[in-house]
């Protein structure tokens, strides 16, 4: 089947200016045709002409977890869950993040491997969803953020490097170290939970699998330990000091920018008042210093993908906030698409409008590039050539 999708401009996601009078062609789950409307006048199929949109490439959420929401769950609700319940949140979850535009999922974690599972659902046709990039657990200090996860706490090198070949063995796309600690549970902390030896082993056995390693880190003195020892992406990384950026550019070093979440004063709450350290110790610190570290991580040229943490559905909210923060519509959005899909490997495949690519294709209402909030108004979903804006929410 062969379908003609028009609309007032596109944004391929290579980072080229926007084009006015659009088409993109797709013949099954492949672009055939990207670039002027006239070019595709010619082309027999089905017409879908959205009007004053703009076409852009489906959107990643780079960092996200599957069986909780923020906004709606408290920090750690799903501690205890049973795992048919955490799958059914699951499904949920990701369903709101497809037809919000979202077409790929990176997941930096989850309890019990269920996010093999849920990949296996999605890739099989049993549940309408995103295509997921997992790094099945976690992996963190017996005492560190995470360390109370049934599974996920390993101390020592040897340990670590059994870790990280399990996780592989189940699937893993990535390996995630929590190394900046929390005071989210009891016991937490906010210092490094892992020695440099053990992030050290972690970093090798992931590279000797080809895979790569994301480190939730955010103090400047953990990351620069990260990046010592060659871990290829900091996860938040909200407090980010001259030399941090200078390592991470020297090194190539990805940002996971994660900054709805870190200054939102709502979406926290319940938690905050549950654990007022948790704000006074974690939160605020990383609040006050999110924005200038992500605009002046922009400014030196750092490689920037996004992600919400799991407010599920809520990329826009994420890119509304990097624009507040001083970083360009463009940089913003390419961030969601081009930059994701370099990080997780797989841009030969996903993140630019490119004749030849799998046909994940979105559109929102207006110019986004003119006003940020338009990423908001999704009207048109496309995954490897089929629709699911029709999709219910729920």
């Amino acid at each position: 089947m062969t379908s003609i999708i028009r609309a007032r401009r596109l944004i391929d996601g290579t980072g080229a200016p926007a084009l006015k009078d659009a088409a993109v062609v797709v013949e099954g789950s492949r672009l055939v045709t990207v670039g002027p409307a006239r070019e595709a006048a010619n082309t027999r199929g089905e017409t879908i002409d959205l009007g004053d949109c703009t076409l852009l490439p489906g959107l990643f959420d780079a960092h996200t977890h599957l069986s909780f929401n923020y906004g709606d769950d408290l920090i750690g609700s799903s501690r205890g869950m049973p795992p048919e319940v955490r799958a059914l949140r699951a499904a949920r979850n990701i369903r709101r993040d497809l037809k919000a535009g979202i077409t790929t999922l990176r997941v930096t974690g989850e309890r019990e491997f269920l996010d093999v599972t849920i990949k296996k659902a999605v890739e099989q046709g049993l549940i309408p969803g995103p295509r997921l990039v997992i790094a099945t657990r976690g992996l963190a200090a017996t005492n560190g953020h995470g360390g109370e996860t049934p599974g996920n706490a390993v101390d020592g090198p040897d340990e670590m490097r059994k870790a990280v070949r399990t996780n592989l063995r189940r699937g893993a796309d990535l390996i995630k170290l929590l190394v900046t600690g929390s005071v989210d549970s009891p016991g937490g902390h906010f210092n490094c939970g892992f020695t440099r030896e053990e992030i050290a082993a972690g970093v090798e056995e992931a590279h000797r699998g080809g895979k790569k390693v994301g480190a939730h880190s955010v103090r400047p003195e953990d990351i620069k330990l990260c990046i010592q020892e060659g871990v290829d992406a900091i996860e938040h990384g909200h407090i980010l000091d001259d030399e941090c950026i200078a390592m991470m550019v020297e090194r190539g070093t990805w940002l996971v920018a994660t900054l709805a979440i870190a200054i939102d004063e709502h979406v926290l709450a319940k938690d905050m008042e549950l654990n007022p350290t948790f704000a006074d110790v974690e939160w605020l610190p990383r609040r006050r210093a999110a924005r200038e570290s992500y605009r002046k991580a922009h400014q030196a040229g750092i490689r920037m993908a996004c992600g919400t943490d799991a407010m599920h559905a809520q990329m826009a909210y994420e890119l509304e906030s990097l624009v507040g923060a001083g970083i360009p519509p463009m940089d913003a959005i390419l961030a969601a698409t081009r930059n994701a899909a370099q990080l997780c490997d797989i841009d030969h495949l996903v993140g630019t409008l490119e004749a030849g690519k799998l046909a994940d294709v979105i559109a929102v209402r207006g110019d986004p590039l003119a006003t940020i909030s338009a990423m908001r108004d999704v009207c048109f979903v496309m995954k490897e050539g089929r629709r699911y804006d029709t999709l219910s929410p729920e």
